[in-house]
């Protein structure tokens, strides 16, 4: 897969999106994929290549060109029996999906990926990845519908799987979407309890009280 020279790193925001340590240089660097694109006479190799860009495009924040490039890739690696990478793609273009807030569309494969992994027998370590990519994928779903305790379970089911097959960097990003969800979860909690009552609310088993003392001191 062709590279660039551009940092086209990212990181999690509070909503846990993933997004790019410098904007410019992302997007030249997609600028430059797209041009390596048209210049490859390798159909798999330009399907890889756009496939890039578009999960770039996501972070970047062009949603639409995202799903466009990786709609493109997937019909390259189709049309030339290349079913497991457009299978990868799939789940790259469910979590495009999310962004766009197509919940339908990227539920259906994320739980369609999810069972058939759960189906492998023995474990097929590459479906495994794959459940582990949908977990994130149903947990971001969930917490950008503000379902947290839901986002928490899968994101803890996924740390668990990658904990298990030593993936270190991917077990800390999980940990990281579990840690911002529970900031999510503690800020509702708290704002729950800091909710005070109108300054003239009078408790209604104290109102009988209130008068009886009222009437004393009349007395």
């Amino acid at each position: 897969m062709a590279d660039t020279p551009f940092n086209m790193n990212t990181s999690l925001d509070e909503n846990l999106n993933d997004v790019p340590e410098d904007l410019d240089d992302m997007k030249l660097g997609i600028m430059r994929l797209l041009e390596q694109s048209q210049k490859v006479e390798d159909d798999v190799k330009k399907a890889l290549i756009l496939a890039k860009a578009g999960v770039f495009s996501r972070a970047a924040g062009n949603l639409d060109n995202s799903e466009s490039l990786l709609t493109e890739a997937i019909g390259i690696l189709k049309d030339n029996d290349m079913l497991k990478q457009a299978t990868d793609l799939r789940v790259r273009l469910a979590l495009t999906h999310v962004s766009q807030q197509k919940y339908a569309e990227a539920e259906k494969v994320f739980n369609s990926l999810i069972e058939k992994a759960d189906e492998k027998q023995p474990r097929d370590e590459a479906f495994d990845k794959l459940k582990e990519i949908c977990l994130m994928g149903l947990g971001k779903m969930k917490f950008d519908q503000k379902m947290y305790p839901g986002a928490k379970r899968c994101f803890s089911e996924a740390a668990e799987m990658k904990m298990n097959r030593g993936d270190t960097a991917g077990y800390n990003k999980c940990n990281e979407s579990l840690e911002i969800t529970q900031k999510k979860m503690d800020e509702i909690t708290g704002a729950n309890k800091t909710e005070t009552a109108p300054d003239n609310y009078i408790d209604p088993l104290l109102a009988g009280t209130a008068d009886e003392d009222l009437e004393n001191d009349e007395n």
